[in-house]
């Protein structure tokens, strides 16, 4: 289960996803469900099927990262000033395709549907012959003029990828 969010009317959105164990290769891909409550949690609407996200980790360390992932992180904008209300973001990090990074989806209609993916982090992709330079444990979060900030540790300011920034 992932945080859940109230839109401006008071409905109530739920997201959650499920898997076997978060770094298995089989779960290579797990879809994000929204469950949506215009009752105050009394009752919900059936899941919807959000996105998709791969695992946060590198499949060469996945043991070492079988306790340690990261969960699609869930903001909506309910400012009055914002041009974006009750827009309701998403962001995750992914590593299933070989490199590590930052994406972020949104939907404008109460998540029913959701935009394309966007890469938000500006590093370049890690060299997978040297040390990984991970992009880990995303945040999310909107300002009341609808200003999105997105924040996660990586690696890219020491050339060992050792510390984290």
């Amino acid at each position: 289960m992932t945080e859940p969010v109230v839109l401006s009317d008071g409905t109530l959105l739920f997201t959650y996803y499920q898997f076997r164990t978060p770094t298995s290769q089989s779960d290579a891909l797990k879809p994000l469900y929204v469950m949506r409550s215009t009752t105050g949690g009394q009752t919900f609407a059936p899941p919807e099927r959000a996105i998709e996200f791969g695992w946060s980790a590198w499949s060469h360390l996945a043991r070492d990262f079988v306790y340690a992932y990261a969960l699609p992180v869930v903001a909506a904008d309910t400012s009055p000033a914002s041009p974006f209300r009750d827009r309701v973001y998403v962001v995750w990090d992914d590593a299933s395709v070989g490199t590590s990074d930052v994406w972020l989806s949104w939907s404008g209609d109460g998540g029913r549907t959701w935009a394309d993916r966007v890469r938000i982090n500006d590093n370049a992709r890690s060299d997978t012959r040297g040390p990984p330079d991970y992009r880990m444990t995303p945040v999310v979060t909107v300002n009341g003029s609808g200003v999105v900030g997105v924040a996660w540790y990586d690696r890219r300011d020491d050339p060992s990828r050792r510390c984290w920034h």
